[in-house]
């Protein structure tokens, strides 16, 4: 993969909220961000994308159809594609302490997922869909 494929948004931690890390005020560069991509791109199947300031899921990480397991914990994404679809093998999405609202129906058509943790966002609702999701064990809200 060339660098010019990864992601080129740039992130940064510009909430001072108090979270059990810290606070929030730390710039993370495309380089970091890049990095860690790339060594999923490299083979891994976790993705381990947490306490990046993030404040969307770079496109490129919807791309590597052989992930198992995400962790985006501990950013500050407020809205989730609707493309989760493209990751078919994943078991875990670890989306606590960030921003978001609302959930996308995809996540429902994931047929191995098995644990989705929610805790600490501003989620009212739990789309119908994911009723029918055999394969979920733990699904956590606070």
């Amino acid at each position: 993969m060339t660098e010019s494929l990864l992601c080129s948004t740039r992130y940064t931690r510009s909430d001072t909220r108090s979270r059990s890390s810290g606070l929030f005020n730390r710039s993370v560069t495309d380089a970091e961000v890049h990095e860690e991509i790339r060594k999923i791109i490299n083979g891994k199947t976790h993705a381990e994308l947490f306490e990046l300031g993030l404040t969307a899921i770079p496109d490129r990480l919807l791309d590597l159809s052989h992930l198992t397991s995400l962790n985006l914990s501990r950013n500050e994404i407020d809205h989730l594609p609707d493309c989760f679809d493209s990751l078919p093998l994943l078991e875990s999405i670890d989306l606590r302490c960030n921003l978001l609202s609302a959930l996308p129906s995809t996540f429902s058509q994931i047929p191995y997922l098995s644990e989705l943790l929610l805790d600490e966002n501003a989620i009212e609702a739990i789309p119908e869909c994911y009723g029918e999701m055999l394969n979920l064990r733990t699904i956590t809200l606070s």
